[in-house]
């Protein structure tokens, strides 16, 4: 038989290496996932996180942007809660945005998703497509049509309204009409999109649950109410969220609209402020007059704002998931 010539040393030595270059491969495993997150974090933190720091540095600042900004500590919170009437204004035309398109945007949406939901419905794809438009169009080509719709002279409104002898309304320069305007314009643009959540939520409730009901002897309004919205819950507190969200930082809709006041650009929100939200008092303040300092205490508030109602949103409504 041949002898073994293994010395005991080279054995431990062996093993030795192995079991180091396992440490290694373990330690490496340990690593390797977070070095192919890598790319992603350092994105989140150039363009989120060092942002957000910047901003909220900024808030504490007098700055144009030009010179060095100047520390002021709480001074523009201060000016902004306590001295600028301005502001309250601005929040509580969000808060009647807000309300509005709850209580219209949400409703209009469903009504659509039902429509194209509707098995009996002949040309589905071009429904579809013309409903989807809204989300396509421009913001310059959605003033225009607009501007026909509600213009002073020749809109199709005050036409309509003059031949049933309504007298003209200035939409745009009465603080009582551009609201109403811009609540049209933006449940226009919104259901169209909130439409196509709700349109996919409808499709996942299978048809044995409304045979189920058939067979109970309910009609369509008592399946809609009693067999749709619970199914749809999930998809509901959903829209309900991001339509609180987006209405409490809502800028294109009444920019678009107060552009046609006599004031244009410098108005940015409407006669007397009365379309003024709290994203144009931001665009008025740190675009139009150059004070990025109070621009950033006001863009703060709104994050802080949007983030508060939807944690209580989310757990509030968070029961309805569960069912």
């Amino acid at each position: 038989m041949a002898a073994d010539n293994t010395s005991p040393e080279s054995g431990t030595a062996g093993g030795m290496v192995v079991q180091a270059s396992g440490a290694r491969a373990f330690r490496f495993s340990r690593i390797e996932p977070y070095l192919f997150l890598l790319p992603f974090l350092l994105t989140f933190i150039a363009f989120m996180v060092g942002p957000f720091i910047w901003m909220l540095y900024m808030s504490l600042t007098d700055w144009v942007g030009i010179l060095d900004p100047e520390f002021v500590g709480l001074a523009n919170y201060d000016r902004m809660f306590f001295k600028d009437n301005v502001f309250w204004i601005a929040f509580m035309n969000n808060i009647w945005f807000a309300v509005g398109a709850i209580l219209l945007v949400i409703p209009f949406a469903m009504g659509i998703a039902l429509i194209l939901n509707w098995q009996m419905l002949p040309g589905k794809p071009i429904f579809r497509t013309l409903f989807f438009l809204p989300i396509a169009t421009s913001a310059a080509v959605v003033s225009v049509i607009f501007a026909n719709i509600f213009g002073r002279e020749y809109g199709i409104i005050n036409f309509i309204f003059g031949t049933f002898g309504i007298g003209v309304i200035d939409w745009f320069s009465n603080p009582l009409a551009i609201k109403p305007a811009i609540m049209t314009l933006i449940v226009w643009r919104w259901s169209a999109l909130f439409m196509i959540y709700l349109l996919a939520g409808l499709q996942g409730v299978s048809n044995e649950y409304y045979e189920a009901a058939k067979v109970d002897g309910a009609n369509a309004f008592q399946s809609f109410f009693n067999v749709t919205i619970p199914l749809m819950r999930p998809v509901l507190v959903f829209v309900l969220v991001i339509v609180t969200h987006d209405s409490l930082r809502v800028f294109e809709e009444p920019f678009i609209l107060t552009r046609f006041t006599s004031e244009g650009d410098a108005a940015a929100g409407g006669p007397g402020d009365s379309a003024l939200t709290l994203s144009l008092y931001l665009y008025r303040h740190g675009f139009l007059w150059g004070k990025l300092g109070y621009g950033s205490a006001v863009s703060l508030f709104i994050f802080a704002l949007t983030m508060i109602v939807a944690f209580i949103q989310i757990k509030r409504l968070r029961g309805l998931f569960a069912h």
